[in-house]
């Protein structure tokens, strides 16, 4: 191969490992793989669960006109055939490809196509388009992409398995916020007299407002239980209640203060 393969490498694992996943460092291994192989251009698709239509997401060396006609006919292209037989495709002369017309025309080129598989689903394809006199390379180049594909195969895995455990945390944090609301609804404090009737007034005026309130009562009288009720039906209810023992922060007053 005409350029360094291990130092291409190390620095595309650098930039994924950086940002995974994210449009800049995608299209920066795009550049890297296009810059040091010698290549006109290189591509990534991805299947969208969308759409199910495979959509360009980085690329370099391609015009504005060569992104927007990929994006429009990639899908139905032979690349397609790439990505659903998960098998590397090397094409010459894609000039004479009339489902590849949406590349540039302008010399003789070979396009080299190579699946995104982290597992058993493929992700999409990586290809490059590069000039028929260094077909003779082909072979090198082809592992050399299959290695980039495998590396951008391990990242969106990472990534999936991230987003995937985040999303349980949120689903899992709002169930609970959600049992805490119910737990300490209002109809939960018990009691029918006039005085906690009056209480439950009270609570419903204050629990949607901005006021300061001050609970007071001998111990065991359920403040605790009626400061819940209040916070968990506020507009504070997604946020975290602090409680705070005044008899303990009280005595250690009084021990600092000796």
């Amino acid at each position: 191969m005409p350029f360094d393969i291990l130092t291409t490498v190390s620095k595309i694992s650098d930039s994924l490992a950086a940002s995974a996943g994210s449009a800049s460092n995608l299209n920066f291994v795009m550049e890297m793989i296009t810059s040091e192989s010698g290549a006109f251009s290189s591509f990534m698709l991805l299947m969208q669960s969308e759409t199910e239509k495979l959509v360009p997401v980085a690329s370099h060396g391609l015009s504005v006109s060569d992104f927007r006609k990929l994006e429009a006919r990639a899908d139905s292209s032979i690349l397609r055939k790439a990505f659903e037989e998960s098998t590397t495709l090397y094409i010459k002369e894609i000039i004479s490809e009339a489902t590849l017309d949406f590349l540039s025309t302008d010399d003789d080129r070979c396009l080299i196509a190579v699946p995104i598989r982290p597992a058993r689903k493929t992700l999409g394809v990586l290809c490059t388009e590069f000039p028929t006199q260094n077909a003779a390379e082909s072979d090198d180049l082809i592992r050399f992409l299959s290695l980039v594909a495998s590396m951008l195969a391990q990242t969106f895995q990472v990534e999936h398995a991230v987003i995937g455990e985040r999303q349980k945390l949120i689903e899992e944090n709002s169930h609970l916020k959600q049992e805490l609301k119910e737990k300490y609804e209002f109809s939960h404090i018990v009691g029918n007299s006039t005085p906690m009737k009056h209480v439950y007034d009270q609570i419903t005026q204050v629990a949607r407002s901005n006021a300061t309130v001050l609970l007071r009562g001998e111990s065991g009288t359920g403040k605790e239980m009626i400061a819940n009720a209040i916070h968990y039906n506020s507009l504070r209810a997604k946020r975290p209640l602090v409680k705070v023992n005044c008899a303990a922060l009280g005595r250690s007053l009084q021990t600092r203060s000796f």
